[in-house]
C-alpha cells in the first residue's frame, strides 16, 4: 500500500521511486502475488536495467492465480520487445488469463481465433516436420522465423530450428545462432527461475554453422 501511494504521485524524482521498489521487494519476498504484479508493472515503466526481471515476477504472480499477470505476459509475447513474438505463446496466456477470471483478456482471444496461429500451413509440411525431416524442420523455422504468410512467431521458429540445427543443418544453426543473438528469447521455464537465454547462446550455433559449411 506505501508503494501504491508513492508510485501514484506522477511527479516522482529519484528517491522515492527507489522506496517504492524496496517496499514491493519487501512484499515480494513474503510471496505477495499482488506486490509481484506491481514490481514487475513498476520495471517495465521505469528503466531498461531491470526488465529481464519482469517475466520472472509475471510468472510467480500468474502461478498464484494473479489474472492481470498472466494478461501481461501474452501482451509481452504478442509486442516482442522483451521477450521473442510468439502467437501461440500469447493466445495461450490469454486463455490463462481468463481462466484465471481476467474478462479484458477476451478480445485478445477474439482476435486469435478468427485466425489461430499457424492454420496457414500445409498439413503434410506439418507432418513431415514432426516425423522428423530435416528439411520439413528447417522449413518451418524459416517460416515462423520471417512471418512468410502467418506472422513472426520466434518461439516457434527456435523450436524447428533447434530440431534441424541438431542434425548439424547449418542454415538452422546460423539462423538460430542469431535468433539467440538478438538476446530477446527466452525459454519459459528457465526465465521462470529468472533465469534467460543471452547473447552467449548464440556462440555454439553459429560455430556449428560454420563447421557445417
Amino acid at each position: 500500500k506505501i508503494a501504491e501511494l508513492i508510485l501514484n504521485n506522477n511527479k516522482l524524482s529519484d528517491k522515492p521511486k527507489k522506496d517504492a521498489e524496496q517496499y514491493l521487494l519487501d512484499a515480494c519476498s513474503s510471496g505477495d502475488p499482488k506486490a509481484e504484479l506491481k514490481l514487475a508493472e513498476f520495471y517495465l515503466d521505469n528503466g531498461e536495467g531491470n526488465k529481464k526481471l519482469v517475466l520472472p515476477l509475471l510468472y510467480q504472480a500468474a502461478g498464484k492465480g494473479e489474472g492481470r499477470a498472466a494478461y501481461m505476459i501474452g501482451s509481452i509475447f504478442k509486442a516482442g520487445k522483451i521477450a521473442v513474438k510468439s502467437n501461440r505463446m500469447a493466445l495461450s496466456w490469454f486463455q490463462k488469463a481468463k481462466s484465471l477470471g481476467y474478462s479484458s483478456a477476451q478480445y485478445e482471444i477474439d482476435v486469435y481465433e478468427k485466425k489461430p496461429p499457424g492454420s496457414e500451413l500445409s498439413d503434410a509440411l506439418i507432418q513431415n516436420a514432426k516425423n522428423g525431416d530435416t528439411e520439413a524442420e528447417l522449413k518451418m523455422g524459416l517460416i515462423y522465423y520471417q512471418g512468410e504468410g502467418i506472422g513472426t512467431d520466434y518461439y516457434e521458429a527456435e523450436k524447428w530450428l533447434r530440431k534441424a540445427a541438431g542434425k548439424n543443418d547449418p542454415i538452422a544453426c546460423r539462423i538460430l545462432g542469431e535468433l539467440y543473438s538478438r538476446d530477446l528469447f527466452v525459454d519459459e521455464e528457465l526465465y521462470a527461475i529468472a533465469s534467460d537465454y543471452g547473447i552467449s547462446n548464440a556462440e555454439p550455433w553459429l560455430k556449428q554453422a560454420a563447421e557445417s559449411g
